[in-house]
């Protein structure tokens, strides 16, 4: 693993245990996000926008199940 990607994996670890609303889907986002896009070259407004939408939208955990009686 290299010193960067060590870095950003420590990173977001640590925000998962200090802050409830970094999911594991947001963790997921963001080191793919880290990987890629955003590693690649700058998002146009409108891809940020997206992509802070996105971000957005993992942050709410999923409704627990229902229990069904029978």
């Amino acid at each position: 693993m290299s010193n960067d990607a060590h870095w950003a994996a420590a990173r977001i670890t640590e925000a998962r245990k200090l802050h409830a609303s970094v999911t594991e889907a947001v963790s997921a986002r963001i080191e793919e996000l880290l990987n890629g896009q955003l590693s690649e070259r700058q998002l146009r407004p409108t891809e940020l926008t997206s992509v802070a939408a996105a971000l957005i939208s993992d942050m709410v955990p999923p409704p627990p199940k229902l229990e069904t009686k029978q």
